[in-house]
């Protein structure tokens, strides 16, 4: 792992690079924990520790938080990974985004939507805030509840349709700003686990500014 990590830093050529070195660290983590999803584990007592994080680089406007994210995305799609989230969506739709249909023509004539093997999703969105909405606790709260790794997750009555979502796995890279985490998080979320799950890293903007990067 080590030597992903040197060569990962390398790729991104952090001594001349706009974001923090610091921000590009917590990218290439954040990458191999969604590569890897639940097929890598750390046996702890009982359980299992899986490698997804929720990860939010914060800092002012202007410290290139999705310029960090950037190249950690591509290494992905390069190497075939797809399970992505939608740069904006709600709760409902995230839950039906995780589970992965064959030639199914459309939701509306399911009863119900099952799957066996594990559902994936990788939210990596540069501004937070857009992605989760303001204040949106029913979203954040769900979000709480799928860090663990459940074994299983159902939640009923979507548009008439219940969604259960076997072995559902989620990994988060967000970006924000002070104001825009406040929005995010109204005070009641401060007693709602999402924080406590969650790897803050701060970063003041360097003084790099690249006009034409080296490839």
């Amino acid at each position: 792992m080590a030597d992903f990590v040197t060569d990962y830093l390398q790729m991104c050529n952090i001594d001349q690079s706009e974001a923090p070195a610091i921000y590009h660290r917590w990218v290439c983590l954040s990458i191999m924990g969604a590569y890897l999803g639940r097929d890598c584990w750390i046996n702890f007592g009982i359980g299992l520790i899986y490698p997804n994080q929720y990860i939010m680089l914060m800092g002012s406007p202007g410290t290139r938080k999705g310029s960090a994210m950037g190249p950690g995305k591509r290494l992905l799609k390069t190497v075939g990974y797809s399970r992505f989230s939608a740069d904006k969506t709600s709760k409902e739709r995230f839950l039906m985004d995780m589970k992965q249909f064959d030639n199914v023509a459309g939701l509306e004539d399911l009863e119900n939507l099952t799957m066996d093997a594990p559902a994936e999703s990788y939210i990596m969105s540069g501004e937070f805030t857009d992605f989760v909405g303001q204040g949106n606790m029913e979203f954040i709260t769900m979000l709480t509840n799928l860090w663990d790794n459940l074994d299983k997750y159902k939640q009923p009555k979507i548009t008439g349709k219940s969604v259960e979502v076997e072995k559902p796995t989620v990994n988060l890279l967000g970006g924000n700003t002070p104001d825009g985490f406040a929005l995010a998080f109204p005070p009641e979320a401060l007693g709602n686990g999402f924080l406590s799950r969650t790897l803050l890293i701060h970063a003041d903007p360097t003084s790099n500014r690249i006009a034409w990067p080296e490839a």
